[in-house]
């Protein structure tokens, strides 16, 4: 939303590719047949986490959905009724949790995550909420199948299904190969973190040094745009599939991190 009230302030004849507000209201009202509320709104702690799952809670509760926030630590398990709990022991019934499948699958409570997960029936899975004794005890928001899409190995599988597709970049997970220069990611690294950029053969950034217990994908060096002397990276926000906006963010080197600059956009 920030960038939405810098162009009503700085360029009010001008406009923007955003509707992400009005999108995640419409979701939230589409939903409210499959939810339970309140609905929980968890993150792991940091400060822009928390910002912004209270910005995502806030447009739960315009779309007219009771809300509670909760830290993934607070998050309890009652044995006795095989389900999760809050701080005062009530039922947990629907989580938005801004907290990686990846991550919780490694705490301790991993296997209760997955004993509550719907069936595999897309009919029980999407049921309405009447029909919440054919789901598991909790609804996960997002599902645990995004897991899918956080990991970076499927850019080697897009490369080795479609090579030479001209919206692909070259990328295997045996190494480099032909590729002299080239970026080297982790599986699941977020924020930048794991990232090494080799142009020519010389690393420029990060460092191929260690390994990971992940395992690494390696993808062909592509030219970024740059202005005055920053590095630029576009994103796009989806919701339920389509396209709500985009985000710039700006930083020194090529690698993008939870430090670089949000930059706003227009158009006229």
């Amino acid at each position: 939303m920030a960038q939405w009230y810098w162009l009503q302030d700085c360029f009010p004849n001008a406009d923007q590719f955003n509707s992400l507000h009005e999108k995640l209201i419409v979701k939230w009202k589409d939903l409210k047949d499959y939810v339970t509320n309140p609905v929980y709104f968890a993150d792991g702690g940091s400060e822009e986490d928390r910002m912004t799952v209270e910005y995502l809670r806030d447009t739960a509760q315009q779309a007219g959905l009771k809300t509670k926030h909760i830290a993934v630590h607070e998050i309890g398990w009652d044995a006795k009724h095989s389900r999760f709990v809050d701080l005062e022991n009530n039922a947990m019934n629907t989580l938005f949790k801004l907290y990686p499948w990846e991550w919780l699958l490694s705490e301790p409570f991993a296997e209760h995550a997955l004993s509550t997960l719907p069936p595999a029936s897309p009919l029980q899975q999407y049921g309405p909420r009447k029909d919440r004794r054919m789901w598991g005890s909790m609804l996960w928001i997002e599902p645990i199948w995004k897991m899918l899409w956080s990991n970076k190995a499927l850019l080697a599988i897009l490369w080795e299904l479609n090579p030479g597709h001209e919206l692909l970049l070259p990328a295997y997970l045996d190494g480099p190969r032909e590729l002299k220069s080239y970026v080297r990611k982790t599986f699941f690294g977020r924020e930048g973190s794991g990232i090494a950029v080799v142009r020519d053969g010389v690393v420029v950034e990060g460092t191929l040094a260690g390994e990971s217990a992940q395992g690494y994908v390696y993808q062909a060096l592509a030219p970024m745009a740059t202005a005055a002397g920053k590095t630029a990276v576009f994103g796009s926000w989806l919701i339920d599939g389509e396209p709500a906006g985009m985000g710039i963010r700006e930083s020194v080197g090529p690698v993008t991190n939870n430090t670089s600059c949000f930059v706003p956009h227009l158009f006229r």
